[in-house]
């Protein structure tokens, strides 16, 4: 007869009677259940080994903590001719190709950075750019047709026209919030927009025509994760470009979208560039220019003005003014005698012709006869000049000799330079160690007097305890939704990731699959199925040295709480889980 040895050995075999001589043995049941187990047990004891072979080549393959661009594309409009961008990395577009080219993407993973264009008093830095929470993007037209194309936006406009009711104060902000609820994540796109309305009220005017491009470049510095748990990306982000988008529309805003996906962990530095040529001395006033001290300008008077102050407010010259003198009228032609005219002496009662110039010692100023008269024959009058206003001197119709002939040179404006916050890696599996509750009890046995043996010297094994499986486990879980680990927790981390473990105190007999959900940050709620290997009595006990049992496969529910934790030791006693609000 075939005996088991004593112990814990596997006994897996049918006891199901012969059918017969010359009948094949029925195959166990149980035995074909065993070894499918055994090697789901075998291919998850490889997969782990692969997931820690990869977490250490990723752990010594991070990249260094320096500083880093990424590539820098070609002048996505056209690069200024003439070498103006010389210098300028990143995405250059020229002024005439805004209204077509420098339109919102209708994309999902956009990310909207909003600045104001705002003037200024200065000549070196002409305006500058506010960062702006929200921009009113009108929702209609002059003649109230809906003029929206973005989707997003066409949404927002039917919200706000049933708050406001009137079309003609309806409008929709494209802007991205930025809190600890809205962080940036891997994979998206920047698009940095910028309100010009206040220096000029769309690419075609005449303020706007010193801009000759606008140049964008994001600068990208490696930083170590917010939240260092052993969550992992899927895979480094590719840097996928992007062509823009979007149709021809010119209302002031302006919108030029970074052609290549956000990495992860890394802090983008936003640098927003024009080039901006400089009014040139002695040209037509512009409407909101700033004229810096000491610039010259000709008015529609045909005279020429000096600016004593920094303005941006025109010379006055809406009337002439004109000098009585007797029967002669005379007008102020500024403080530089024209060129080829030769002046005369003002005389009492004296006879001057239209055109005749005379010169004022009193004001400095000559002076223009407009009719045919005599002057007053007891004094010399006090003449008139032009009151171009406080920040303006008049210098006359004649061009000084100071102005050059040659065109203003270009400079180039950096309107901002701004870091923006960490970009965030949404991972999508995790390795956790915790502690579970199974349905499955262990049992413990014993040998014990037979009590059909009159002689009291027959021993037979039996159980003499039962309790609930209680087990540490690791568990690698695979999110199909992604998680962003590096924020505050929040509802969304909810959704649920599937989990495979492997008991740590018996790792070849217990075996664990279910759904994870994060209750906290770092903290996870797991249940599912257990499969282990139980031992029972075996249903015949051979010998009395020893309790003969058998192993089986069984399954029962689980339930039980896992840990990332280095992470939710970080989040109680240091300041990573408040630095998740980035």
């Amino acid at each position: 007869m075939q005996r088991s040895s004593p112990g814990h050995g596997l006994d897996l075999r049918d006891r199901a009677p012969s059918r017969g001589p010359g009948t094949a043995e029925r195959r166990p049941v149980r035995l074909r259940y065993a070894l499918v187990i055994r090697y789901v047990g075998y291919v998850i004891r490889a997969g782990a080994a692969l997931v820690i072979l990869f977490f250490a080549s990723t752990t010594f393959a991070q990249p260094s903590k320096g500083a880093s661009s990424t590539p820098s594309a070609g002048g996505g409009g056209g690069n200024a001719s003439g070498g103006t961008s010389s210098g300028l990395t990143g995405v250059s577009f020229l002024r005439e190709t805004w209204p077509t080219a420098l339109t919102l993407p209708d994309i999902p993973n956009r990310v909207v950075v909003c600045f104001k264009l705002k003037r200024t008093d200065s000549f070196s830095q002409p305006f500058v750019a506010e960062p702006a929470p929200k921009l009113e993007v009108p929702c209609y037209k002059s003649d109230k047709t809906f003029s929206e194309t973005d989707p997003r936006g066409r949404t927002q406009c039917v919200i706000e026209l049933a708050k406001t009711g009137d079309v003609t104060k309806t409008s929709w902000n494209p802007c991205s919030p930025f809190d600890r609820d809205h962080p940036m994540k891997a994979g998206d796109i920047l698009v940095v927009a910028y309100d010009a309305r206040d220096v000029g009220k769309s690419a075609a005017d005449p303020n706007m025509a010193r801009i000759r491009l606008v140049n964008l470049n994001v600068a990208t510095q490696q930083n170590q994760p917010v939240d260092p748990t052993p969550f992992r990306p899927n895979a480094t982000p590719p840097t996928t470009a992007y062509d823009g988008g979007g149709g021809a529309k010119d209302r002031g805003i302006y919108y030029v979208t970074w052609p290549f996906e956000l990495g992860g962990d890394v802090v983008p530095t936003v640098a927003l560039n024009f080039i901006f040529t400089p009014p040139v001395p002695g040209e037509a006033y512009h409407e909101a220019t700033v004229y810096p001290q000491g610039s010259i300008v000709l008015a529609d008077n045909h005279h020429y003005y000096v600016a004593v102050a920094a303005t941006r407010e025109p010379p006055s010259v809406s009337a002439p003014a004109l000098t009585a003198d007797g029967t002669e009228s005379w007008l102020d032609i500024g403080g530089v005698a024209p060129a080829g005219i030769t002046t005369k002496p003002w005389t009492p009662a004296g006879t001057f012709n239209p055109n005749d110039v005379i010169f004022d010692p009193q004001t400095g100023h000559y002076f223009q006869a407009q009719l045919i008269g005599k002057t007053d024959p007891a004094s010399l009058p006090k003449f008139q000049l032009f009151d171009p206003g406080p920040a303006w001197r008049d210098l006359g119709t004649a061009a000084p000799a100071s102005l050059s002939s040659g065109p203003a040179a270009d400079q180039t404006v950096n309107a901002v330079t701004l870091a923006l916050p960490q970009i965030h890696t949404i991972s999508s599996y995790s390795l956790a160690a915790g502690l579970v509750f199974s349905g499955l009890k262990s049992h413990s046995f014993a040998l014990a007097p037979d009590p059909s043996d009159p002689t009291g010297k027959a021993m037979l094994g039996t159980q003499v305890s039962s309790t609930h499986i209680v087990d540490p486990v690791l568990f690698f879980t695979y999110y199909p939704f992604g998680i962003d680990a590096e924020r505050l927790w929040h509802a969304a981390d909810l959704r649920p990731g599937i989990s495979a473990g492997l008991s740590l105190s018996s790792p070849t007999n217990n075996y664990y699959f279910g759904l994870s959900f994060e209750v906290r940050r770092s903290v996870q709620f797991v249940a599912g199925v257990t499969i282990a290997r139980i031992s029972e009595l075996a249903d015949k006990q051979l010998g009395t040295s020893a309790v003969t049992t058998v192993q089986r496969f069984e399954e029962s529910a689980f339930a039980g709480m896992s840990f990332n934790v280095s992470g939710f030791i970080q989040s109680l006693f240091s300041s990573g889980g408040k630095s998740s609000a980035q």
